[in-house]
């Protein structure tokens, strides 16, 4: 008959082979290396995507930077356009008025106030151009402004008499178009009080400014009892106020007829 042969195997226990916690070693690493992969993921995918966030931030700053430099080279040229035109207007009006000053030659035009006589007979008086400046560099200056302020006069005396309510009316009117005048409390022609004359001084005080919009490139021409009495304001480009412009300028200053 055949034996059944019994080996008994021993165990040892350090052993991967026979150790009851057969694998799990290489489990905990597997997961290990796992966790490890997956941290490592995290922070590739993290620092990737504040590169990312740095590179927009960057180029948007690069963006800012080069807008902020076309917008102070456009600025600059504007500047430089608008002191030139100014500058040309200043030669140009200074040497106009100080030719008038020596000359004082008779107002070709005249003036007048509804329901008041016209003012006729008037001569240039006198006028005074002044300009403002700022300095940009070491011996480099813009032009901002250029005034021109001259007086027409004769002397002649308008005297006008109103009754109540149109005597506060002509006196607004006088006062807004910068006309000197004295008034004194009179009565109608009937004897009826309430009534004032005014007695008007033939003079006319007039003027212009030419002002420099820096940030829209233009210039503003405000002009005041330039030709007949009241304000006005034009919108200019630089390359406006050429000689042609300009002449233009001082024939309406002297109510000279334009064709």
């Amino acid at each position: 008959s055949s034996r059944r042969r019994h080996t008994r195997f021993k165990c040892d226990w350090s052993s991967d082979v026979c150790s009851s916690d057969l694998g799990l070693d290489v489990i905990d690493r597997l997961i290990a290396e796992s966790g490890a992969a997956e941290t490592k993921d995290r922070r590739r995918i993290a620092r990737e995507k504040r590169e990312a966030e740095q590179a927009a931030a960057h180029a948007a700053a690069e963006a800012l930077a080069a807008q902020a430099r076309r917008e102070a080279h456009w600025l600059e040229t504007q500047r430089e356009r608008i002191s030139a035109a100014l500058e040309r207007a200043h030669r140009y009006l200074d040497e106009f008025v100080a030719r008038l000053n020596r000359e004082r030659p008779v107002y070709a035009a005249t003036y007048s106030v509804i329901g008041v006589r016209q003012f006729s007979g008037l001569k240039w008086e006198g006028g005074i151009v002044e300009v403002r400046k700022r300095e940009v560099a070491a011996e480099t200056w813009h032009y901002e402004r250029v005034s021109l302020a001259f007086s027409l006069a004769s002397e002649n005396k308008l005297r006008v008499t109103r009754d109540r309510a149109s005597s506060e009316r002509l006196r607004k009117a006088l006062l807004d178009r910068h006309i000197e005048f004295t008034a004194y409390d009179d009565r109608g022609a009937r004897g009826e009080a309430g009534w004032k004359t005014f007695v008007l001084s033939c003079k006319v005080l007039a003027g212009l400014q030419l002002v420099g919009d820096f940030d829209r490139g233009e210039i503003q021409l405000h002009t005041r009892n330039i030709e007949e009495f009241g304000e006005l304001q034009y919108i200019l480009q630089p390359e406006d106020l050429d000689s042609d412009s300009l002449r233009e300028l001082t024939d309406r200053i002297l109510g000279q007829p334009r064709n």
